[in-house]
């Protein structure tokens, strides 16, 4: 189980309500949580958001999802309004980071008291946003903070080579990197 001190947590920035460009940048398997239909295992999708915080950063938008891909579910909208298409199962969340989307956000306050974007929906890109070399993955942070590394994940290296390999422009259409 892993506990924090919230006196230490980042606070991140809330974006403004309204339409944001926005890069898939991570999955987080959160695991079993308890939700209001019970126990379920839940996934995080999150976003950067080409909209700056006040420092020059990128903002940032998340939102959890039952891990199912049943035609009813949440998650099995989100993966069709992401990619366009109908996903073959099995299927790999990680395969869509990277593809940019526009979202529609606004501010809410949970049960809790604690504010965040809130994802209303995913629509079709109206421009590219990349990932920062920087960006480092939560899964990768865990890693990098056993091992005590501090340098980009081999992941994000490998999307740099595909971007600067690619030979056609990137289109509205198709936002992959």
């Amino acid at each position: 189980m892993l506990v924090s001190d919230t006196s230490k947590e980042q606070k991140f920035e809330i974006p403004a309500a309204g339409k944001h460009d926005a890069v898939l940048a991570d999955t987080i398997d959160l695991g079993i949580q308890e939700t209001p239909f019970g126990k379920q295992q839940q996934i995080k999708l999150v976003w950067l958001l080409a909209t700056l915080d006040s420092k020059g950063r990128m903002m940032r938008a998340s939102c959890p999802y039952h891990a199912t891909l049943h035609p009813d579910s949440n998650l099995y909208a989100a993966i069709l309004n992401i990619r366009g298409d109908i996903p073959s199962l099995p299927f790999d969340l990680d395969t869509m980071i990277g593809r940019c989307n526009q979202l529609e956000l606004v501010p809410t306050t949970s049960a809790s008291g604690r504010v965040y974007a809130k994802v209303l929906a995913i629509l079709p890109a109206t421009k590219t946003v990349t990932i920062p070399t920087k960006f480092k993955r939560q899964q990768d942070l865990l890693q990098f903070k056993k091992k005590g590394q501090s340098t980009a994940p081999d992941f994000l290296k490998q999307l740099q080579a595909r971007r600067a390999s690619a030979a056609a422009p990137v289109s509205q259409d198709n936002c992959e990197l």
